[in-house]
């Protein structure tokens, strides 16, 4: 539509910005650098981690999980920590969409934006490895 930008996406782990891999169970902070037209006060933002083949494997949206974002309309940084990303080794990207107040219009999406790797010594079927709480008796 126009009435947003997404200027950059950088990728941060163990206080390095700037990577495109990542160890197995590492932080993933991501900093969206982007403009959203002044008449928007109050936007939501939504980033998809996909796999290879393309498939939504795991979301975070701010409006679902009660984050306020406030529009004053100038570039903005908006920091998501993902925290520690359990998913197994291999090729992953993401996709962005910034949408009007309570996830209303879509100003803009982005999909397959920005790929990263994930290290692992490990190979697994599923997408998301749980560790668990294993008891042997």
């Amino acid at each position: 539509s126009g009435r947003a930008i997404i200027h950059d996406i950088e990728l941060e782990s163990n206080g390095e910005k700037g990577i495109q891999e990542i160890n197995y169970l590492d932080e993933l902070i991501l900093h969206i650098h982007a403009t959203i037209d002044p008449d928007i006060k109050y936007p939501s933002v939504g980033v998809t981690i996909l796999g290879q083949e393309l498939q939504n494997i795991v979301q975070s949206n701010s409006a679902y999980h009660g984050v306020e974002i406030c529009n004053s309309g100038e570039e903005m940084e908006i920091i998501l920590n993902l925290g520690r990303i359990n998913l197994n080794p291999g090729k992953y990207s993401l996709a962005l969409s910034i949408q009007s107040e309570s996830v209303g219009e879509v100003l803009v999406k982005c999909y397959n934006y920005k790929s990263f790797r994930i290290i692992g010594n490990f190979f697994g079927y599923a997408f998301v490895q749980i560790p668990g709480d294993w008891e042997i008796k």
